[in-house]
């Protein structure tokens, strides 16, 4: 018998089984809409996925900000995300779509907890975001990615389009990806 997923935030709740994501036996992750409560929770894993790249403390100091999420941010209309979670309710990964003066999302987030990473949890995320696009009616998600992470959009089938100079950090610049739906 497994833990029931519960939490203050009463939004659709289901369990995610080993068929879906690669799960120790007899665990379970549960699957919810990201609440407005949440901002703090997914602030902190967004820095401590980032984190695994290696980036060193400076580059880190510079992020911080585009990885921190305020409860008015998760409340605004056009965001919608999903969170995974273990049945202690500590968060495997989310992701936040954002339609905001847009007719088609874009992937804001994405992001895994490094004890999750490899197993499954992001691209169980990005297709339920797909999911989620396709049942609003979207025709295409757009997305920047971190460049280490960007093999993982290849595999996912991801389209690159382009670049971003990120104005703050010389040298560097964001792949930028679609995916059709």
């Amino acid at each position: 018998m497994t833990a029931p997923c519960f939490w203050l935030c009463t939004r659709r709740i289901r369990v995610v089984t080993a068929t879906e994501i690669a799960l120790p036996a007899g665990e379970v992750l549960c699957l919810r809409d990201v609440c407005a409560s949440d901002a703090r929770a997914l602030s902190d894993l967004a820095f401590r996925s980032k984190k695994v790249w290696g980036y060193d403390q400076a580059f880190m100091a510079k992020v911080r900000a585009e990885l921190r999420w305020s409860e008015s941010d998760l409340r605004a209309p056009g965001i919608r995300g999903q969170l995974l979670a273990d049945r202690n309710r500590v968060v495997a990964g989310f992701h936040l779509l954002n339609w905001q003066a847009r007719e088609e999302p874009e992937l804001d987030a994405l992001f895994v907890h490094p004890d999750w990473m490899g197993r499954g949890v992001g691209s169980a995320l990005l297709r339920l975001a797909i999911r989620i696009a396709r049942e609003e009616g979207a025709r295409e998600i757009t997305l920047e990615s971190d460049p280490f992470a960007a093999g993982f959009y290849d595999t996912m089938g991801a389209e690159p389009v382009g670049g971003r100079p990120v104005p703050e950090i010389p040298g560097r610049s964001l792949p930028l990806y679609r995916i059709s739906l």
